[in-house]
């Protein structure tokens, strides 16, 4: 119906022609719509008798539905400034509304629907993301009966404290029909209710019974989801939850066998944890709670097709989190004798370097790297493990003079943690040098390469020599000198 348009009949017309009612359609104004000044008694379990005053109501008390937040009530009386209705059994707190023919009106105030099993000492409206309420001074085994008004798909965390500290209250929270969304018992002062999805749009009530006498506050935060995107291998996103249990989904596309990292920063929220969910909504990984400001997911083989969720869980306090997703699928490459190469990784992207050595070769291998705290080993042919460094935490390892057993193709294998950086593979044919001295001979100098070195002298029975060594550039080498027996 257009604005503006005025009550009369009502004519269709098409190119064949025109048509118009017998009948008079009203149109009714929003002047005519019933608005309600006020209600009494302003709370009391269901069978209660409550005189809704206002203006605008049908004076026949078929044409008046009143409805206790969601369920309707019965209408015993009605005029067109009072209508006199049920609490129906079932009935929960929330606005009172009339209903007629010519629109609808509803309190801004709550009827808080009582019961013999709820002792109720306090009641107060709540706002989601708005200012806490406080009750006044309940007795023990009294309740403080807070409303909030929600949306569906919505989602509400609720905050919780009293100033008796030694209480054991208990709390429920309840949708709009009275069915409890949660409900359980704490002590020591206060509770969170973590982020609860609200089912349905109406009021939802928190109940909180105390055990003894008591103060109790409740804060209830809009914690509607935050949704977003990441890529892998693009930049870091960074959310910002402003309300405590306000969590993030942050999605990104994945395939089989696809390999992915997940770095975690700059946190500033209280004890989160992150998860990466699969496609089919089950946890492919989970950091656990994060007691420090981040986190490192290492690197996960993707199974599945579709869309994966990062999912961060921020438990009761606002902040920040930063999360990078890397591309981790690992790099192949191989060095041979002499020869370098260098790698340049992502966090979680490891890296494989064969090389083919003989059995009884000798090799060397050293490494340098602005990763953080990397590992380093060569495995066997057979896939076994041949030699580790262990986690590295300075920038560079050697692996010194080590025996190939089989003769075949071995693989380097780095592991690089949690930092993305460069890493610096140098391999060298340990084979010993060889030579001799002479006892009062010339001196003799050698020039090792990651390589030992062994010089051979004649010596008799019962002679005394002594051994003189200069100049040496190497680090931290050792000398020493065999018998003939070895």
């Amino acid at each position: 119906m257009p604005s503006g348009a005025t009550s009369g009949a009502i004519t269709v017309t098409t190119p064949s022609g025109a048509v118009t009612s017998a009948q008079t359609f009203t149109v009714i104004g929003a002047s005519q719509a019933p608005t309600i000044a006020g209600f009494s008694p302003s709370n009391g379990p269901d069978g209660t008798s409550v005189a809704i005053s206002g203006a605008n109501f049908s004076s026949n008390p078929s044409d008046d539905l009143v409805y206790f937040n969601v369920l309707q009530g019965a209408v015993t009386s009605a005029s067109g400034s009072l209508i006199t209705a049920t609490v129906p059994v079932g009935a929960t707190t929330g606005p009172v509304t009339v209903i007629t023919p010519a629109g609808q009106g509803s309190t801004s105030n709550y009827f808080f629907v009582t019961s013999t099993s709820i002792n109720v000492g306090a009641t107060a409206q709540a706002t989601m993301g708005g200012s806490f309420v406080t009750s006044s001074a309940l007795s023990s085994g009294q309740s403080f009966l807070v409303a909030f008004n929600g949306q569906a798909g919505q989602a509400a965390s609720i905050g919780i404290s009293d100033t008796s500290g030694s209480a054991c209250p208990t709390v429920t929270v309840n949708d709009p029909f009275g069915n409890p969304l949660t409900s359980y018992g704490y002590c020591w002062g206060g509770t969170f209710v973590d982020a609860l999805n609200l089912p349905v749009t109406g009021t939802y009530s928190v109940i909180v019974t105390t055990n003894q006498s008591d103060t109790v506050t409740v804060t209830v935060y809009n914690s509607t989801p935050i949704q977003s995107a990441i890529v892998v291998g693009g930049p870091r996103v960074t959310v910002n939850p402003a309300a405590p249990g306000q969590d993030a989904y942050l999605l990104f596309a994945g395939s089989p066998g696809q390999q992915i990292s997940l770095g975690i920063s700059n946190s500033t929220l209280h004890i989160p944890s992150v998860s990466i969910i699969n496609p089919d909504g089950t946890p492919l990984v989970s950091t656990g709670a994060m007691y420090s400001g981040g986190a490192f997911i290492d690197v996960q083989t993707l199974t599945q097709t579709g869309p994966y969720t990062v999912f961060v869980d921020t438990n009761d306090q606002p902040g920040q989190i930063t999360l990078a997703l890397y591309d981790a699928t690992p790099v192949h490459d191989s060095i041979t004798f002499g020869g370098t190469v260098t790698e340049s990784l992502n966090p979680g992207q490891d890296a494989y370097i064969t090389f083919s050595g003989s059995a009884n070769q000798l090799f060397s291998l050293n490494i340098n790297h602005t990763l953080s705290v990397p590992s380093v080993s060569v495995l066997k042919p057979d896939g076994t493990a041949l030699v580790s460094t262990g986690a590295i935490y300075g920038s560079n390892a050697v692996f010194d003079s080590v025996t190939l057993p089989l003769s075949g193709t071995y693989t380097i294998c780095v592991d690089t943690n949690g930092q993305a950086g460069n890493i610096t593979l140098q391999l060298y044919d340990a084979t010993p040098l060889t030579g001799s001295l002479v006892i009062g001979g010339l001196p003799v100098t050698v020039y090792p390469y990651y390589q030992d070195a062994n010089l051979t002298f004649a010596g008799t029975a019962g002679q005394t020599v002594a051994l003189y060594i200069s100049t040496t550039s190497l680090s931290g080498p050792t000398v020493s000198i065999l018998k003939p027996d070895g």
